[in-house]
């Protein structure tokens, strides 16, 4: 790799790292590792998991959901994707300026995306 360009990387990462959005995620993050009740409720839902007991694990999996631990995660890891759907764009349309952007679904698929414009939840 070039070494200018792997500067440029390097420096875009930082910038990535002192974002309010990834500082958020990962506050998001430890909090939810933190978390007893989710980490109960997720040990139970693996254990169930394990047993081939997948309703009930769907059913524990929906109150992990339901944590304010989770939703803050949820939050912060949308807020984060975003972000990097913004810098991905700068970056696809300085090296393809003539490329039209992409209609919302253009991206292969709306599982687990927010949407083009942001509207959709994601579901993590």
């Amino acid at each position: 790799m070039n070494e200018s360009v792997r500067q440029a990387a390097r420096a875009l990462a930082l910038s990535i790292a002192q974002s309010g959005e990834f500082i958020a995620l990962r506050l998001a993050e430890d909090a939810l590792d933190r978390d007893g009740e989710t980490a109960l409720l997720l040990d139970q839902c693996q254990a169930l998991k394990a047993e081939g007991r997948e309703e009930e694990a769907a059913q524990v999996l929906a109150r992990v959901r339901a944590t304010q631990a989770y939703r803050r995660a949820a939050q912060a890891r949308e807020t984060y994707r975003a972000l990097m759907r913004e810098v991905n764009a700068v970056l696809s349309g300085v090296l393809s300026p003539d490329a039209a952007p992409a209609p919302c679904g253009g991206c292969g698929g709306c599982a687990g995306c927010a949407g083009c414009k942001g509207s959709a939840p994601a579901d993590t």
